[in-house]
């Protein structure tokens, strides 16, 4: 299907093409399953971004009130440091507390 060689009994298990196949339109793709399959892809990559680092621990608080959130000043306190601390924290992992706070929106049931 892929036009790709298949080779067995390897201690690592891959799929293999070359880059060029991602700039061409399947041939049996559906609109709502590409949409379906973007929506997913795009919730997984905001929740990768939410479990690591001073990030995580932000995204965990936000979670905690999903139909309003604190201020950065008041997720500052409960994580025992200043706004500006937390604001320079994000920043060394590029992050900003509304983007944390959109990627939040994103994951949360839509009825929350």
């Amino acid at each position: 299907m892929l036009g790709c060689p298949c080779v067995y009994d390897k201690p690592l298990h891959e799929l293999q093409y070359p880059a060029s196949i991602l700039d061409q339109a399947p041939e049996l793709g559906n609109r709502l399953t590409r949409a379906m399959l973007e929506e997913t892809c795009d919730r997984l990559i905001g929740q990768a971004k939410m479990t690591s680092g001073v990030a995580g621990e932000v995204s965990q608080l936000l979670v905690l009130a999903p139909n309003q959130f604190p201020t950065m000043e008041a997720v500052a306190h409960q994580l025992g440091m200043t706004e500006r601390t937390l604001r320079r924290r994000l920043a060394t992992e590029k992050r900003n507390y509304a983007d944390i706070i959109d990627d939040v929106r994103k994951i949360l049931p839509h009825d929350a």
